[in-house]
Parts: C-alpha cells; sequence; structure tokens
C-alpha cells in the first residue's frame, strides 16, 4: 500500500507486494462480455461497479475477513497491502478491476473520505495546485467530471510504475477521492473510459 499526500489531497495506490516490475504477458482471458453492474452503498456514497469486480467493504472488514475473501484468488499476492486499510476509517471502499492486471499492479479503484468544512472550490483549487506542483506528469482532466463539486486529474506516481485518475469532489462537509489505478503499460485511453463510466455513477449521501 502506498499513500500519495499532497497537503489536502491523499491518494492510495495498493501495488500486487510481490510482483519483479519486469512486465510479462497476462493469462489469457475469457470472451468479454458485457458485464452486469453491481451497487455498492455505504453510509456516505453509493456507486455502481461491474459485477466481475471483486470488492471490498472496507468498513465491514478486518484483516481476517479480508483474508478469507483473497486468499486462493488471482489476487491473493496484494493482501498484505489492502489489510492496511482494514476497518475503513480512511477508505471505505476498494475493487480490483480484472481488465486492468499486470504481474506488480492489481488495477483497482478505491474511495478514500475526510472531512472538510472549507469552502469547495477553495479545496479543489488547493489540491490542482499542489497535484500540479508535486505529481509526475501531472493533468487536468477538463470535462471529465460529472460529480457534483469536483475536479479529475491525471498523473504518475514517484517511483512506481503505475498511473492514476482521479475524481475529488467536496460535498456535505466532506471530501470524497475516487482513484482508479493501472500498470503504466496499459492502454490510458480505455483506463479512462472505465474510470469515467463508473466515477459518473458515484453518489454522494
Amino acid at each position: 500500500m502506498r499513500s500519495f499526500s499532497l497537503g489536502l489531497l491523499a491518494v492510495s495506490v495498493v501495488l500486487a507486494g510481490c510482483g519483479s516490475g519486469t512486465e510479462t504477458a497476462a493469462a489469457p482471458k475469457p470472451e468479454a462480455k458485457a458485464p452486469t453492474k453491481q451497487e455498492l452503498v455505504g453510509e456516505e456514497y453509493r456507486i455502481e461497479v461491474p459485477s466481475d469486480w471483486v470488492v471490498l467493504d472496507m468498513t465491514k472488514l478486518d484483516a481476517a475477513a479480508i483474508a478469507t475473501k483473497l486468499k486462493g484468488t488471482r489476487y491473493e499476492n496484494a493482501l498484505e497491502n489492502v489489510q492496511g486499510y482494514a476497518g475503513g476509517k480512511s477508505v471505505r471502499m476498494y475493487a480490483f478491476i480484472p481488465e486492468l492486471e499486470s504481474d506488480y499492479v492489481n488495477g483497482n479503484i478505491n474511495l478514500l473520505i475526510s472531512p472538510s468544512q472549507a469552502d469547495p472550490a477553495a479545496v479543489l483549487e488547493a489540491n490542482e495546485k499542489q497535484l500540479m506542483q508535486f505529481a509526475k506528469e501531472p493533468e487536468v482532466l477538463k470535462d471529465f467530471s460529472t460529480v457534483p463539486d469536483s475536479r479529475a486529474f491525471a498523473f504518475s506516481m514517484p517511483d512506481m510504475k503505475v498511473k492514476s485518475v482521479v475524481v475529488v469532489s467536496v460535498q456535505k462537509g466532506k471530501q470524497f477521492v475516487l482513484t482508479l489505478t493501472s500498470p503504466e503499460t496499459a492502454d490510458q485511453t480505455r483506463v479512462r473510459a472505465i474510470a469515467r463510466e463508473v466515477f459518473s455513477t458515484f453518489e454522494a449521501k
């Protein structure tokens, strides 16, 4: 698990944990079919993701429960890192994306929530300023997010072979940070399409 903190903005990324860092050929996947959706509802949010994604509601899982859910699956190599989110104090939801995998990172999304009583516009502006200054290859994604009071970014993580698409929203006295992380070798046009589709279903409660 790695956290990338830029003052107001904190982005969490989970790596596979045992990868060599050398890209290898992905295992053949079954012929793609249009996935159905699963609705995820927490006390503070609602979002829809494809039904073939492996979802962890971190507010309801302790370390042992996460181990039970992931052992014996293709995501077992991320177990130790993911257990760091047990209890959901910061990251409320975590989901693996089967389409975005490599030997060193499991493509994933997560939702981080923290209190924020400041003016939403000021918070978003501060996030953007810090991100543009400190992140690797930062980009503001215009006309990307449909989430109210939000701003979208894309960037690489320092010292990691991953790229992230992030939507930051300030609503109802909280800051919501939705992050999709993928291998840097993934088709980023496809990555952004996945992020746009899933993030567009997000609702703060």
